[in-house]
Parts: C-alpha cells; sequence; structure tokens
C-alpha cells in the first residue's frame, strides 16, 4: 500500500512551552501541518484502519538548491549525491508516523520495522509504504 504526498517533507518541530500568567501551557507547534497532512491521508488511503504488526518505509525527496551547479545536480538527481543537511531525517520520519496515527493504523507501536531514505529530488515529496507483517 503507497502514499504519495507532494511538497517538501515536513519535520517535527520541538514542543513549544508559552506562559499564561502563571501557568506554564505545551503545544504542538507543527498542529497545523498535521491536519493538512492528515487531510491529505484520509483522501488517499482507502482501507480499513491496520491492526496488523506493520513494516513502514519511508522516502524523503527534498528540494535541489537553486544555487547547485550543474553537474553537482546531474549527481542529486541520479542519486549519487545524498541529503545530509537538516531536516533529520528522524525528526522527519516522526511527523509522518505520528500523522497516520488513527487513519492508517491504530497506534504507531505496531510499526515493527521502519526503513527511511532522504534524498534530493526535482520534485519534492514523501512516499510512504506500508506492509502488514
Amino acid at each position: 500500500m503507497e502514499i504519495t504526498i507532494d511538497g517538501n517533507p515536513i519535520p517535527q518541530k520541538q514542543t513549544a512551552f508559552r506562559r499564561i500568567g502563571t501557568k506554564v501551557h505545551t503545544y504542538d507547534p507543527c498542529a497545523r501541518e498535521k491536519k493538512t497532512i492528515q487531510n491529505l491521508l484520509r483522501s488517499q488511503w482507502k482501507f480499513k484502519t491496520l491492526e496488523d504488526p506493520l513494516y513502514v518505509a519511508l522516502y524523503f525527496y527534498l528540494p535541489i538548491p537553486q544555487s547547485t551547479s550543474n553537474k553537482t545536480k546531474l549527481f542529486m538527481q541520479e542519486k549519487k549525491i545524498y541529503h545530509t543537511k537538516k531536516p533529520d531525517i528522524d525528526n522527519l520520519a516522526y511527523f509522518y508516523v505520528n500523522a497516520m496515527k488513527t487513519i492508517v493504523y491504530q497506534d504507531d507501536n505496531q510499526i515493527c520495522c521502519m526503513f527511511m531514505n532522504k534524498m534530493y529530488d526535482e520534485r519534492p515529496r514523501t512516499e510512504i509504504i506500508i506492509f502488514p507483517l
């Protein structure tokens, strides 16, 4: 089962804190983006919520910087140069794994095996492949 989400992959940001009077409140700074991604997931996921142990593969295609030379751009397109800059791959995975909760699967503790890959591409997107084990 495959899901493709077009656009730049979104990393999970650190939980933020806000003081209101004498109380400190925490909030998710990615809440708006997460709702948008969840709506896209609902439109693409035509199956019932999975209950089995899962294998999840996440492929993050990040944009090639504008200032890149043509030679380097060619190597990036051929996947000979990997994306080694921010955002971190674990923050990208955390965002999407949590966004899929209750839509694709009941809880992310069902994921028993995970593969992640972060690379450059002309068309930024996130591709998610899910296999019940």
